[in-house]
């Protein structure tokens, strides 16, 4: 966690590990298989930042290849900037949403799950959210 405050500069470790405590009790609240802040473009691109899983490995490559995944959608249209995304696997669903320009959230909840509790944890922290991770 020591690598977030070097990252951010003066923002305390403990805000940090507040945010990932609150983060890793949602995840076992609502029985996600993964929830993450992660970079989506510069030197944090694919680093999983804040993040509770039940899986490491599995995470590190989702978190990589959803930057890949993004590219597209970011160039499907030139005015418009996607808000949100979903996508529907067979037996999951996984929903991301950009915080900063270099960082996002997203989680992989089963689709007998709503995504509307990862949309209101998300808005609920969304402006503390920018303000620690802000350059």
């Amino acid at each position: 966690m020591g690598i977030l405050s070097k990252l951010f500069g003066t923002k305390s470790e403990e805000s940090f590990q507040e945010m990932e405590s609150d983060l890793i009790k949602f995840q076992k609240k609502i029985n996600a298989e993964m929830i993450a802040i992660f970079g989506t473009g510069g030197r944090l691109k694919g680093l999983p930042l804040i993040y509770a899983t039940s899986d490491d490995n599995d995470l590190k490559k989702i978190s990589a290849r959803l930057n890949e995944l993004l590219k597209p959608v970011n160039n499907l249209s030139d005015n418009r900037a996607f808000r949100d995304l979903i996508i529907n696997f067979e037996d999951s669903t996984l929903f991301f949403k950009q915080i900063l320009t270099n960082i996002g959230y997203f989680a992989i909840i089963q689709n007998t799950n709503s995504i509307l509790p990862l949309k209101q944890w998300f808005y609920k922290r969304e402006s503390k959210l920018k303000e620690l991770l802000h350059d």
